[in-house]
């Protein structure tokens, strides 16, 4: 049982750092074309693409790419994250208490500090509302980078990572829900709680064909966006009711029944390469499109552009650093095996990559607001990137020495 979860977080980390380099390549492509002459027409044309959706009474109306896929297709990506959670509450690392509490902990001082940092810098101002920015953390890119490290990084230290990125986006999602809605429509949020009581109908009755719940949760998610409430947060009730529990297969040939992995672990599986190397590098390309200037960098000491800098390089690190050596160091939960504080330090620093998840956030936060947040999310995220691994570098064995211990 040991050996299967080693090999599944092993595989986890190796498809994650291939999508980490499609991602990046996703970035420069927008960055490219963005700052290209001849191609910005060519790269605006294709994020404003028009959208239009009606069928059956539901319909979606002057839309664009962009708003698609931050919309919609970010609403598998989170439905992804809360199977992960459900999962790992269920069977995983998270069913045991002793486990939650340093990546838990450490999530919530990576969260609280990079906020409180740019809330001291935009207190009173009208950018306060992108407080949020620097508490999310890409963990694609954070996976990507620590699997460079192969082997020298204990595959306990890479568990503690995983589990602060399900607990910060955990966060994310509920800051999401409580901070960036617009106007309800309790019409349209009671369809919504309808479609949840449907699903947990069909939960409780071992549902076990995925067609319904993709049908509900399409209603679901179509009720939620015109709610007001923001329509990724679907995603993640849709998880919720999503079967946990192993099916049996009777094979007619062999006259015997067959054990099955459960919905969850299947659409887990089948999800994780369309969202990595789908859904993120099209988000990624779609949001990062920064044409930049010498006046951009002018405004690089505006409040918000120290909030968001300082925010993600600084803040992450005292946060979740911070915690986990308090945490270690009086006794409470004990240091990841195999690795020691440089190490832990040189995750958390790695934690301020905030790229992705901290556009999306943007977006929500500065909507209607001429507010240029994206080249400060890029800077904090690179210098994150490359401190964080220039110290994981330094304070992890050589792969020679790795091999001489195995």
């Amino acid at each position: 049982m040991i050996k299967t979860v080693m090999n599944s977080i092993q595989s986890f980390f190796k498809m994650e750092g291939q999508s980490s380099i499609i991602l990046g390549l996703s970035v420069v492509l927008a960055l490219v074309f963005a700052n290209t002459e001849a191609l910005q027409h060519t790269y605006h044309a294709i994020v404003h693409s028009p959208f239009n959706f009606e069928m059956f009474g539901f319909s979606i109306i002057g839309k664009d790419l962009h708003y698609l896929v931050n919309d919609g297709f970010m609403a598998i990506f989170f439905f992804l994250i809360g199977l992960e959670v459900k999962r790992e509450f269920l069977h995983g690392e998270l069913s045991n208490p002793a486990n939650v509490m340093l990546p838990g902990l450490a999530a919530v001082g990576g969260l609280l500090v990079p906020c409180g940092i740019y809330f001291y810098f935009n207190q009173g101002l009208p950018t306060q509302s992108g407080w949020a920015v620097p508490g999310a953390t890409d963990i694609a890119f954070a996976f990507g980078l620590i699997t460079l490290f192969g082997n020298r990084i204990p595959t306990s230290l890479k568990t503690f990572i995983l589990m602060l990125a399900i607990f910060d986006d955990v966060m994310v999602v509920g800051i999401i829900a409580a901070f960036f809605t617009e106007n309800i429509s309790l019409t349209y949020l009671l369809g919504a709680f309808i479609a949840c009581l449907i699903l947990a109908a069909m939960n409780y009755k071992n549902v076990s064909n995925f067609a319904p719940f993709a049908i509900v949760g399409f209603v679901l998610w179509y009720f939620t966006l015109k709610s007001g409430v923001h329509a990724t947060i679907a995603g993640i009730l849709l998880a919720a009711f999503i079967p946990a529990k192993s099916r049996k297969v009777y094979d007619e040939h062999n006259d015997v029944c067959l054990k099955r992995p459960s919905m969850l672990e299947e659409l887990e599986h089948s999800l994780h390469e369309f969202v990595s190397f789908g859904v993120l590098p099209l988000f990624a390309f779609l949001n990062a499109g920064i044409a930049i200037s010498m006046n951009d960098f002018g405004n690089l000491g505006s409040p918000e552009s120290l909030g968001i800098i300082v925010g993600l390089f600084i803040g992450k690190q005292i946060g979740i650093f911070g915690v986990a050596y308090l945490l270690i160091k009086s006794g409470v939960c004990k240091m990841p095996e195999g690795a020691n504080f440089a190490q832990v330090y040189g995750v958390a620093i790695l934690c301020g990559i905030g790229f992705t998840m901290g556009l999306f956030i943007g977006d929500l936060a500065f909507k209607g607001m001429d507010v240029d947040f994206k080249l400060p999310i890029l800077i904090g995220s690179l210098l994150s990137a490359v401190v964080g691994a220039v110290v994981l570098h330094l304070s992890s064995p050589k792969k020679s020495e790795v091999k001489a211990t195995a």
